[in-house]
């Protein structure tokens, strides 16, 4: 199995041609200084986002994979044949090989203190900035490291510098290397469900995915630090919120916190850009729960009072994001509103396919709206949980 084809089965699925779309900000390798509290000097700022727009709209950092789903999303609206949509995917895919098409650079810094780490093109991990020393949000793969060290570096800290390894849940393409940063002396965060699968890297790490030298878990031996739903994880001049969202594994959580007064998501791999969801085929992933959760996305709110009302319940001053910073493939830079209500109409598609006996497991957000709308299929019946 080659590695995006693991990836794609840990996280999501993806397109495998290339895309363009609105280009609105292009690599800045120039760095300016910002004040750090913890270490007491100054860091460099990274680079600059590549950011597009989507068909509708929506400033997007699209990774490959994602700016392909984008175009054949559009491809397909317009009528094409698939033979014809696959000689264009070739040519993206020569022009993106020729640098004639760019996407971000990592470190890229999305606002001060906060940077994505570019790893294998679809797998995301995420760089705070805190008083009690740097957070690195899902670190991945053992193998990823070096290219996490060279990023860190570049923005002028060390690897020790890195004090807390936070996780979004217990796969192995996310905490894999949880117990090396833990040998470094990083503190690792986890839900209370994932704690038992890191410590035994048992059959819910997915481990058995995974090809070649890295095919067995690492234990994180020492000590864990675990979090539950409605926790508030402080880290000094930081706080971050916890909801629990199963449904792709037990212990599957989104991270909620303010910096330079936006209001961002860390999705892991409940939520994606455009409604995209994590796949679905592990024996204990479970789509109503997946569901439920996303609902509970939509209503979420720190310290909002709830009431019901008929067969849904509403949220009083709900969250609106302004970053969705998911575990793979593009993060929304904005509206992250529609990306959760997208992926509530997916999913609640999913499960009425389910009931009727149909082994339907996942679908490609770009290219179901558009095949739908082409057909001029019946909006989808939302399911409220």
């Amino acid at each position: 199995m080659n590695r995006a084809t693991f990836f794609g089965r840990l996280g999501l699925i993806t397109g495998i041609a290339f895309s363009s779309s609105t280009l609105l900000m292009a690599t800045n390798t120039h760095r300016t200084k910002s004040n750090n509290l913890f270490f007491n000097k100054s860091s460099n700022a990274g680079f600059e986002p590549v950011i597009y727009k989507t068909p509708w709209g929506q400033k997007v950092i699209y990774d490959r994979y994602t700016f392909s789903d984008m175009k054949t999303g559009e491809w397909t609206e317009e009528g094409l044949e698939w033979a014809k949509i696959e000689t264009l995917q070739k040519e993206l895919n020569n022009k993106i090989d020729n640098n004639e098409i760019v996407f971000t650079k990592g470190p890229a810094k999305l606002v001060d203190g906060l940077w994505q780490l570019v790893l294998d093109g679809q797998q995301n991990s995420f760089l705070i900035e805190t008083e009690t020393g740097l957070i690195l949000v899902d670190p991945g793969m053992e193998s990823n490291t070096e290219k996490i060290v060279e990023q860190i570096n570049y923005l002028g800290y060390k690897q020790s510098d890195v004090k807390h390894i936070l996780l979004t849940h217990c796969h192995v393409d996310h905490a894999h290397s949880a117990n090396y940063w833990q040998k470094l002396g990083a503190e690792i965060h986890i839900h209370q469900l994932g704690e038992n699968p890191i410590r035994t890297g048992n059959e819910i790490t997915a481990w058995y995915l995974i090809d070649g030298d890295e095919r067995e878990f690492p234990k994180v031996e020492g000590e864990i630090s675990v979090f539950h739903d409605g926790d508030k994880l402080n880290f000094g001049d930081l706080n971050i919120s916890v909801c629990h969202t199963p449904g792709h594994t037990p212990d599957s959580c989104c991270f909620y916190f303010r910096k330079e007064d936006k209001n961002i998501l860390i999705g892991g791999d409940t939520i994606f850009h455009n409604g995209k969801h994590g796949w679905m085929g592990h024996p204990y992933s479970d789509y109503e729960q997946y569901l439920k959760s996303l609902w509970k996305l939509k209503r979420f709110a720190v310290g909002g009072k709830v009431h019901n009302e008929k067969d849904r319940i509403m949220v009083r001053n709900p969250i609106a994001f302004d970053f969705l910073l998911p575990g793979h493939t593009a993060i929304s830079m904005e509206n992250v509103t529609r990306d959760i209500d997208k992926g509530i109409e997916i999913m609640s598609y999913t499960l009425q396919q389910r009931r009727k006996g149909i082994d339907y497991q996942w679908t490609e957000p770009y290219t179901f709206f558009a095949e739908r709308e082409v057909a001029n299929k019946p909006e989808i019946k939302i399911e409220y949980k």
